[in-house]
């Protein structure tokens, strides 16, 4: 299976919001965040089901910040997706500063299925998921490959 199809990733006005005032909580105090969307996909579309907060360590220091999700977490959220019957699609997740996929980003993604999207939101998510200065990524055959404009890729539902 793999997400190369995908034209269109459908989330809910509220599972954005929520995601965005997590990412914006953490901020607060400094740390980074990493919010999941699972859900399935039908031909070009990927539907957003449920959005994950996993448990994770956040470290923050004078170079940067930086969230781990530890392998029993994931184990875990993995046995509630096949339960389920979904993938995760799309990895979202803030930086201190500007918005651009790390060489951590890149070799710790969660999203591993070709195709499947990784939103960096600037600023701790200051200006929201899709505010100015957010930053999206597909994951190709070669790595992860910037996408150019994150509102067609991403639409709200109600």
């Amino acid at each position: 299976m793999n997400l190369l199809g995908v034209e269109t990733f459908l989330v809910s006005r509220e599972a954005l919001n929520a995601t965005g005032d997590a990412l914006r909580r953490a901020g607060k105090d400094g740390f980074e965040l990493i919010i999941l969307w699972s859900g399935i996909s039908s031909g070009p579309t990927f539907t957003v089901m449920n959005i994950h907060a996993p448990r994770q360590y956040a470290i923050r220091a004078d170079v940067g910040a930086l969230a781990q999700v530890p392998g029993e977490e994931l184990h875990r959220l993995n046995v509630w997706l096949l339960d389920r019957r979904q993938v995760i699609g799309a990895q979202v997740h803030s930086h201190p500063g500007e918005a651009y996929h790390s060489n951590t980003d890149n070799e710790f993604a969660i999203v591993t299925l070709l195709g499947g999207l990784s939103i960096v939101v600037p600023h701790f998510g200051l200006d929201g998921v899709r505010g100015p200065g957010s930053a999206a990524f597909r994951l190709a055959a070669d790595g992860w490959q910037e996408v150019r404009d994150l509102a067609d890729l991403v639409e709200v539902i109600q």
